[in-house]
């Protein structure tokens, strides 16, 4: 029987900090697989998400080593310009020696994408829906799967008013990836966030390998630049890449963004959920720490881990 699936990557993180991700998922009595690509991630957290039946991926350490004088080299700086000119000409051959470049230099945000797509695709028949999302600052109250239009392949909207031209962020990673042109033509397009996004396996994976081709491209800039996944996700939406894709608005699908939502779109109910407008409660939560008053309530009514 074909099984949901959930697909995230962490680095640096203690068990601590993803401890509401996990422990939530399990109360809301998820029944699917969760895949976690990891790097740099102590023994004592790897065992405890072990035991929770968390697939791990362990990813090669970032950088490489210079023999001679032991530097580890990270892509970043003088030598990240020397580095770009290998990986401009990788960039056009096929497969492994591109991606053993990214595994080692690309940012976790940007390279989980291009793992994704690479786990999902020999496996594809195994999975009837696939979720990709973050994992320090996402936690789950309900089944992120059972919620109304789960057959559609789903993003989220950032709030109304948030548009590339107003955000500095999003126009600066827009602007690094594609050009000042880019997010010039696009300064008044509404902004997706790349934190969530799910549907039927098939369109999951047409997203995800999507996202790899745009990511891997950026080979001939920065390697390490944060925010590539962001502009990447967004140039899929504004160019309308993936025909069927359905851009929900924030607080009314099955996850919300909160990190940039004014404290007034925020709705809780008497048990301390988030709900949506018409009071059913939010699947997937996330930025659920950016505001003092939901992290409350969900310590205590919403009863965060």
């Amino acid at each position: 029987m074909a099984r949901h699936l959930i697909i995230g990557a962490v680095e640096g993180y203690r068990f601590g900090q993803m401890a509401p991700f996990f422990l939530s998922l399990r109360r809301v009595n998820y029944q699917g697989e969760t895949v976690i690509f990891h790097r740099g991630i102590d023994a004592e957290s790897l065992a405890r998400l072990a035991d929770l039946g968390v697939r791990l991926i362990e990813l090669p350490a970032r950088g490489l080593r210079n023999p001679v004088t032991g530097r580890v080299h990270t892509g970043q700086g003088r030598f990240g310009d020397v580095l770009s000119l290998g990986l401009r000409a990788l960039a056009h051959l096929p497969g492994a020696p591109a991606l053993g470049f990214a595994k080692r230099f690309f940012h976790i945000a940007n390279l989980r994408f291009v793992m994704a797509a690479q786990y999902l695709r020999p496996r594809l028949g195994s999975y009837s829906h696939v979720m990709i999302c973050d994992v320090r600052d996402v936690l789950f109250q309900a089944d992120p799967f059972g919620f109304e239009g789960v057959d559609q392949l789903t993003t989220i909207l950032e709030s109304p008013g948030l548009t590339i031209g107003t955000s500095g962020h999003y126009r600066d990673w827009i602007s690094a990836a594609y050009g000042a042109a880019e997010a010039g033509r696009f300064r008044d397009a509404r902004l997706s966030c790349c934190a969530i996004t799910l549907g039927p396996a098939p369109e999951m994976l047409r997203y995800l390998e999507g996202m790899a081709r745009l990511i891997l491209r950026n080979f001939t800039r920065e390697p390490y630049l944060f925010g590539l996944d962001s502009a990447a996700h967004n140039h899929l939406c504004l160019h309308r890449s993936l025909p069927g894709l359905v851009l929900r608005e924030n607080f009314e699908g099955p996850a919300a963004h909160l990190g940039l939502a004014a404290a007034e779109e925020i709705r809780l109910d008497a048990a301390g959920r988030l709900v949506d407008p018409r009071g059913r409660v939010i699947p997937t939560v996330h930025q659920y720490d950016r505001h003092p008053a939901v992290m409350a309530a969900l310590a205590s009514g919403g009863r965060r881990p």
